[in-house]
């Protein structure tokens, strides 16, 4: 008799450490996929950053130089460059009016990356099972 409550208080007790394991297992999965979605999205942010840090001193100048058309104060891109950035300065006339863009690619390439990086593991997963379910099936024949 006593020696079944042994017994019995060694199970449970390796039933909870048990369980206490797995709980502690699913968190530090939970973690970890937070943690990549956080990574993903930050990622998709950088590129939109870059993206309006590159090409929006372009568009501005282009715009300038079709609102000016032929016969306006630009004598091409180059001068409206140069000219831009002498009267209004380097940041200020390159980057007039770029809050708005900014905003918006950097949400729509945070959900597009985030997005895409996540699908991409998904089918890589996928085909990972596939596989092995493969292999186990030709395993058994």
């Amino acid at each position: 008799d006593v020696y079944k409550r042994q017994v019995s208080t060694q199970s449970t007790g390796i039933k909870k450490k048990r369980t206490k394991e797995l709980l502690m297992d699913e968190r530090n999965e939970e973690k970890k996929i937070f943690n990549e979605s956080i990574r993903k999205t930050l990622s998709g942010t950088a590129s939109g950053v870059a993206k309006l840090v590159v090409g929006h001193p372009f568009d501005t100048i282009k715009v300038r130089v079709q609102i000016e058309g032929s016969n306006g104060r630009f004598k091409g891109p180059l001068h409206c460059l140069r000219e831009t950035i002498q009267k209004e300065g380097l940041f200020k006339g390159l980057y007039k009016g770029a809050t708005p863009p900014l905003i918006g690619w950097s949400l729509i390439d945070s959900v597009m990356i985030a997005s895409f990086l996540t699908f991409k593991q998904l089918l890589k997963d996928n085909n990972n099972n596939n596989n092995n379910n493969n292999n186990n099936n030709n395993n058994n024949n």
